[in-house]
């Protein structure tokens, strides 16, 4: 929804540009591609990074779920929610007991599947949002 709404945006300005550079991961959605195409707005895709994913949640970060020691798991994306998800099975943790917070209810879509009852989603699908989500359920920073 983003962004579609990212493209639409761009083919209203009063100064349209005439050629936009789309920096991108790999491992993405076409959503702004196809948005971009839809409101013809000529574009060069250049992929700036790949995300992998490890191979196991790091054996201090298992010690440390399984003593109750995290009070919130952060998800920026549904990739990294699908495999944080895989991860914690794969380590025999129970993802229920943690409390998440989302970027946008596209990421959160994988925890509610998984039953998981303590799922935040930020307002609008921003870092800030995010963030302040965290503050407001009492899980950021003291103050």
């Amino acid at each position: 929804i983003a962004s579609t709404a990212l493209a639409l945006g761009l083919s209203k300005r009063a100064v349209r540009p005439a050629h936009v550079v789309y920096l991108a991961g790999r491992d993405r959605k076409p959503d702004v591609e196809a948005a971009l195409r839809v409101t013809k707005q000529p574009f060069e895709l250049l992929e700036t990074y790949q995300a992998r994913a490890v191979e196991a949640i790091e054996p201090d970060a298992v010690a440390a779920l399984r003593a109750d020691a995290v009070d919130a798991v952060l998800h920026f994306s549904r990739r990294s929610s699908e495999l944080f998800l895989t991860k914690m099975q794969t380590a025999g943790l129970d993802p229920g007991r943690l409390t998440h917070f989302c970027l946008s209810e596209d990421v959160a879509s994988p925890l509610r599947q998984a039953e998981c009852s303590r799922v935040t989603v930020a307002e609008v699908s921003s870092e800030a949002a995010l963030l302040a989500c965290l503050d407001a359920a009492g899980a950021g920073p003291a103050a």
